[in-house]
């Protein structure tokens, strides 16, 4: 869905940004309205972009549980059409073409699509546990990354691709190589190993970034979220509870829901907004 005002839009919003917005669109927070000047009271407008809303498809025009969006820099919309196992591009005029469809015997999700500045795409293969490198104007991609089942994905501000590995348990951060797979750095969890102390990860679902650089990880069996800050003496990253204990305690997660944090974004005031999943609510 997009928003929109009376007026110009700032090209410019972040995901963060966004979330503010949709507070403020909700009636939830005066506060995010005024923080930017945005003043959405008087007109709340709802305009369906792509797809049929009510109605799943596979065609060009129609999706079926769409996962995950990005909006480029040339205002191009990305879209992991999930249970089509495909990723979209949408131009401006509502047309789209299949990037790229997955292939696995056994549903083959498309969980999240990221463009850097050049263009590149970075998708991740949830089932087939690799993340796929497509630059721009190419019609074909290559492996940039492995790990089991990839689920979410982002540009960090320094131009870094960094990925949340489902299944392994642990993120981690590459360098934008134009070919062959990079050496990733391990910044949350250990890969492979799950677990309920502060330092590691149980199936973190999504990971984003703060405007201080820190990261939020969805550590979501342990229904918490998790910041990870870079240690300029360790030359490593700490992992800190952002929401929730993250001790592992059912009873100290209760305010989260005890159930699956699914995302997390830092709004600019320092609060973070969280999908609880099972709690069917933001």
């Amino acid at each position: 869905k997009r928003f929109d005002e009376e007026g110009p839009f700032d090209n410019r919003t972040t995901m963060c940004r966004a979330a503010e917005l949709i507070a403020c669109l909700s009636g939830q927070s005066n506060v995010a309205c005024e923080l930017h000047g945005f003043d959405f009271r008087l007109r709340r407008t709802v305009t369906t972009v792509f797809g049929t809303c009510g109605t799943a498809g596979s065609s060009s025009t129609t999706l079926e549980n769409p996962n995950g969006i990005f909006l480029t820099k040339d205002n191009e919309l990305l879209i992991a059409d999930s249970s089509n196992f495909r990723y979209l591009r949408v131009a401006a005029d509502g047309s789209s073409t299949t990037i790229a469809t997955l292939v696995h015997s056994n549903s083959p999700y498309a969980t999240d699509i990221v463009a850097a500045e050049d263009g590149t795409m970075y998708y991740v293969d949830y089932r087939n546990h690799k993340v796929w490198r497509h630059p721009a104007g190419s019609t074909t991609a290559t492996v940039f990354a492995t790990g089991a089942n990839p689920i979410g994905i982002i540009i960090a501000s320094d131009g870094d691709v960094v990925v949340a590995f489902n299944q392994d348990h642990c993120v981690k951060k590459y360098p934008p190589a134009t070919s062959g797979t990079p050496t990733g750095t391990v910044i949350a969890g250990t890969c492979g190993t799950s677990g309920t102390s502060i330092s590691s990860l149980n199936f973190p679902g999504s990971v984003s970034q703060t405007k201080s650089g820190d990261f939020l990880i969805s550590d979501q069996l342990n229904a918490c979220v998790k910041r990870a800050t870079f240690n300029n003496q360790t030359n490593s990253y700490t992992l800190s509870a952002a929401a929730g204990s993250c001790t592992g305690s059912s009873a100290s997660l209760a305010a989260l829901g005890n159930n699956l944090v699914k995302y997390a974004l830092e709004l600019s005031n320092g609060d973070i907004l969280v999908a609880a999943f099972g709690d069917e609510c933001i």
